[in-house]
């Protein structure tokens, strides 16, 4: 499975980095969610979703004390086309709330796929850039008074089309 998202981990301290990545290696949970690689510059966490990553780093800033946790990066395809990673989002609110959550996605570069009843409002499917939905789960909640549900699934790489914002950043992490 590809793994869209990645973020560096390192600890403060005069330790080298590659020897905290080595300690730290062994904390990482075993998942088809989280892959780890110890690197020179720290540990290397790639994941599907940023809880994925989030729920890692939580956890492995308890075994190490000053663990500094670095932007969460998208992993894009370079060549022509330029690639970048997809979800599908599938989404439950209220009736009350579906048009915003829609015009979110949208705003989000969202395409939706599929409108449905639910026995709670309404289900709302949409296939969604990656880079576009950092911070959904507290836009979520806002938009739906904390009663709206989501879940990502990575379904791969399209063609790079732009956005309205900055472009994205990438390292060589």
């Amino acid at each position: 499975m590809d793994l869209p998202l990645r973020v560096l981990l390192t600890q403060h301290g005069e330790r080298p980095q590659v020897w905290f990545a080595r300690d730290a290696l062994p904390f990482v949970p075993s998942s088809d969610r989280i892959r780890a690689e110890p690197t020179d510059r720290g540990l290397l966490l790639r994941g599907v979703a940023e809880l994925d990553l989030e729920a890692v780093a939580h956890a492995l800033s308890q075994q190490f004390p000053g663990l500094r946790i670095g932007s969460p990066n998208v992993e894009f395809i370079e060549g022509p086309p330029r690639l970048e990673p997809y979800y599908s989002v599938d989404v439950t609110v209220p009736d009350t709330t579906m048009g915003n959550v829609l015009g979110d996605l949208s705003a989000r570069r969202g395409f939706i796929v599929a409108l449905e009843d639910a026995p709670s409002g309404k289900r709302i499917k949409a296939d969604v850039p990656v880079i576009e939905c950092f911070g959904y789960s507290a836009r979520l909640r806002f938009l739906t008074n904390g009663r709206g549900t989501h879940e990502f699934t990575f379904v791969g790489y399209r063609p790079y089309h732009g956005r309205s914002g900055p472009e994205p950043y990438h390292d060589d992490a």
